[in-house]
Protein backbone atom coordinates (compact mmCIF):
# COMPACT_ATOMS: atom_id res chain seq x y z
CA UNK A 1 0.00 0.00 0.00
CA UNK A 2 2.68 2.50 0.95
CA UNK A 3 5.50 1.33 -1.30
CA UNK A 4 6.42 2.65 -4.72
CA UNK A 5 4.65 1.19 -7.72
CA UNK A 6 6.98 -0.21 -10.34
CA UNK A 7 6.56 1.65 -13.61
CA UNK A 8 5.14 4.82 -12.11
CA UNK A 9 7.03 8.10 -12.29
CA UNK A 10 8.51 9.67 -9.18
CA UNK A 11 5.79 12.32 -8.88
CA UNK A 12 3.11 9.65 -9.28
CA UNK A 13 4.60 7.66 -6.41
CA UNK A 14 4.80 10.82 -4.28
CA UNK A 15 1.13 11.49 -4.88
CA UNK A 16 0.36 8.23 -3.08
CA UNK A 17 2.08 9.51 0.06
CA UNK A 18 0.08 12.74 0.00
CA UNK A 19 -3.01 10.58 -0.50
CA UNK A 20 -2.31 8.97 2.88
CA UNK A 21 -2.41 12.39 4.57
CA UNK A 22 -5.61 13.34 2.72
CA UNK A 23 -7.21 10.05 3.75
CA UNK A 24 -6.15 10.46 7.39
CA UNK A 25 -7.47 14.02 7.76
CA UNK A 26 -10.67 13.21 5.86
CA UNK A 27 -11.45 10.35 8.26
CA UNK A 28 -10.88 12.60 11.27
CA UNK A 29 -13.02 15.31 9.68
CA UNK A 30 -15.92 12.98 8.88
CA UNK A 31 -16.06 11.89 12.52
CA UNK A 32 -16.02 15.51 13.68
CA UNK A 33 -18.65 16.49 11.08
CA UNK A 34 -21.04 13.85 12.41
CA UNK A 35 -21.05 15.69 15.76
CA UNK A 36 -22.23 18.98 14.26
CA UNK A 37 -25.64 18.77 12.58
CA UNK A 38 -25.21 21.82 10.32
CA UNK A 39 -21.92 20.73 8.80
CA UNK A 40 -23.19 18.88 5.73
CA UNK A 41 -20.50 20.44 3.54
CA UNK A 42 -17.72 19.10 5.77
CA UNK A 43 -19.33 15.66 5.76
CA UNK A 44 -19.63 15.57 1.96
CA UNK A 45 -16.13 17.00 1.54
CA UNK A 46 -14.76 14.36 3.88
CA UNK A 47 -16.47 11.55 1.99
CA UNK A 48 -15.06 12.89 -1.29
CA UNK A 49 -11.64 13.25 0.36
CA UNK A 50 -11.76 9.63 1.50
CA UNK A 51 -12.65 8.49 -2.02
CA UNK A 52 -9.99 10.66 -3.69
CA UNK A 53 -7.32 9.64 -1.20
CA UNK A 54 -8.09 5.96 -1.59
CA UNK A 55 -8.22 6.04 -5.39
CA UNK A 56 -4.45 5.86 -5.74
CA UNK A 57 -3.85 3.83 -2.59
CA UNK A 58 -6.37 1.06 -3.13
CA UNK A 59 -7.63 1.31 -6.69
CA UNK A 60 -4.65 2.78 -8.50
CA UNK A 61 -3.49 1.01 -11.63
CA UNK A 62 -0.71 -1.51 -11.04
CA UNK A 63 0.88 -1.03 -14.43
CA UNK A 64 0.80 2.32 -16.17
CA UNK A 65 -1.47 1.75 -19.18
CA UNK A 66 -2.62 4.77 -21.14
CA UNK A 67 -6.02 4.70 -19.48
CA UNK A 68 -4.44 4.47 -16.00
CA UNK A 69 -3.97 8.23 -15.97
CA UNK A 70 -7.73 8.60 -15.65
CA UNK A 71 -7.42 7.46 -12.03
CA UNK A 72 -5.14 10.43 -11.35
CA UNK A 73 -7.55 12.81 -13.08
CA UNK A 74 -10.49 11.43 -11.09
CA UNK A 75 -8.53 11.89 -7.85
CA UNK A 76 -7.78 15.46 -8.91
CA UNK A 77 -11.42 16.30 -9.62
CA UNK A 78 -12.68 14.75 -6.38
CA UNK A 79 -10.05 16.46 -4.26
CA UNK A 80 -10.79 19.89 -5.77
CA UNK A 81 -14.49 19.50 -4.95
CA UNK A 82 -13.61 18.21 -1.46
CA UNK A 83 -11.30 21.18 -0.87
CA UNK A 84 -14.00 23.65 -1.89
CA UNK A 85 -16.51 21.97 0.43
CA UNK A 86 -14.07 22.10 3.35
CA UNK A 87 -13.47 25.82 2.84
CA UNK A 88 -17.25 26.39 2.63
CA UNK A 89 -17.57 24.50 5.91
CA UNK A 90 -14.89 26.63 7.58
CA UNK A 91 -16.59 29.83 6.42
CA UNK A 92 -19.94 28.52 7.69
CA UNK A 93 -18.39 27.85 11.11
CA UNK A 94 -16.92 31.35 11.19
CA UNK A 95 -20.39 32.70 10.41
CA UNK A 96 -21.89 30.69 13.29
CA UNK A 97 -19.26 32.05 15.71
CA UNK A 98 -19.98 35.59 14.49
CA UNK A 99 -23.74 35.09 14.82
CA UNK A 100 -23.43 33.81 18.39
CA UNK A 101 -21.16 36.71 19.32
CA UNK A 102 -23.35 39.40 17.73
CA UNK A 103 -26.76 37.98 18.63
CA UNK A 104 -26.35 36.43 22.06
CA UNK A 105 -29.08 34.25 23.44
CA UNK A 106 -31.07 35.77 26.28
CA UNK A 107 -29.40 34.80 29.53
CA UNK A 108 -31.38 34.80 32.72
CA UNK A 109 -28.43 34.03 34.98
CA UNK A 110 -25.95 36.76 35.84
CA UNK A 111 -23.19 35.42 33.59
CA UNK A 112 -21.87 36.08 30.15
CA UNK A 113 -23.19 34.05 27.26
CA UNK A 114 -22.15 30.46 28.17
CA UNK A 115 -23.31 29.24 24.76
CA UNK A 116 -20.66 31.38 23.07
CA UNK A 117 -17.87 29.68 25.02
CA UNK A 118 -19.20 26.26 24.08
CA UNK A 119 -19.47 27.24 20.43
CA UNK A 120 -15.92 28.57 20.40
CA UNK A 121 -14.50 25.45 22.06
CA UNK A 122 -16.24 23.15 19.59
CA UNK A 123 -16.00 25.14 16.38
CA UNK A 124 -12.52 26.67 16.44
CA UNK A 125 -10.73 23.29 16.24
CA UNK A 126 -13.19 22.28 13.52
CA UNK A 127 -12.39 25.42 11.52
CA UNK A 128 -8.67 24.71 11.80
CA UNK A 129 -9.23 21.08 10.79
CA UNK A 130 -11.30 22.17 7.78
CA UNK A 131 -8.63 24.61 6.62
CA UNK A 132 -5.93 21.92 6.95
CA UNK A 133 -8.02 19.30 5.16
CA UNK A 134 -9.04 21.71 2.41
CA UNK A 135 -5.44 22.80 1.87
CA UNK A 136 -4.30 19.17 1.73
CA UNK A 137 -7.01 18.42 -0.83
CA UNK A 138 -5.85 21.29 -3.05
CA UNK A 139 -2.21 20.23 -2.72
CA UNK A 140 -3.24 16.66 -3.56
CA UNK A 141 -5.11 17.93 -6.63
CA UNK A 142 -2.00 19.74 -7.87
CA UNK A 143 0.25 16.73 -7.30
CA UNK A 144 -2.15 14.25 -8.89
CA UNK A 145 -2.63 16.36 -12.02
CA UNK A 146 1.16 16.68 -12.27
CA UNK A 147 1.38 12.90 -11.86
CA UNK A 148 -1.18 12.34 -14.61
CA UNK A 149 0.80 14.63 -16.91
CA UNK A 150 4.08 12.92 -16.10
CA UNK A 151 2.58 9.46 -16.59
CA UNK A 152 1.20 10.43 -19.99
CA UNK A 153 4.52 11.85 -21.12
CA UNK A 154 6.63 9.12 -19.57
CA UNK A 155 8.73 6.84 -21.72
CA UNK A 156 7.75 4.03 -19.34
CA UNK A 157 4.24 3.99 -20.74
CA UNK A 158 3.27 0.81 -22.53
CA UNK A 159 0.28 1.09 -24.83
CA UNK A 160 -2.28 -1.55 -24.12
CA UNK A 161 -3.78 -3.64 -26.88
CA UNK A 162 -7.23 -2.22 -26.22
CA UNK A 163 -6.05 1.33 -26.88
CA UNK A 164 -4.87 0.64 -30.45
CA UNK A 165 -7.22 1.71 -33.22
CA UNK A 166 -9.05 -1.06 -35.01
CA UNK A 167 -9.13 -1.15 -38.74
CA UNK A 168 -12.43 -2.41 -40.14
CA UNK A 169 -12.18 -5.59 -42.17
CA UNK A 170 -8.79 -6.65 -40.85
Amino acid sequence: MCGSVEGWTTIANRSRYLGIAVLFFAIINVVYALILPFEWSAFLGSILGIVSGSLLLCCGPGEPPLDGCNTFVAATALSVVAGVLHFISAILCLFVIWAVAVFPAPVTVMTDNPFADTVNVVLIPFIILNFITGSLNFAYAVVTIMAATSMRGSSRMKPSATMLPRVPGV
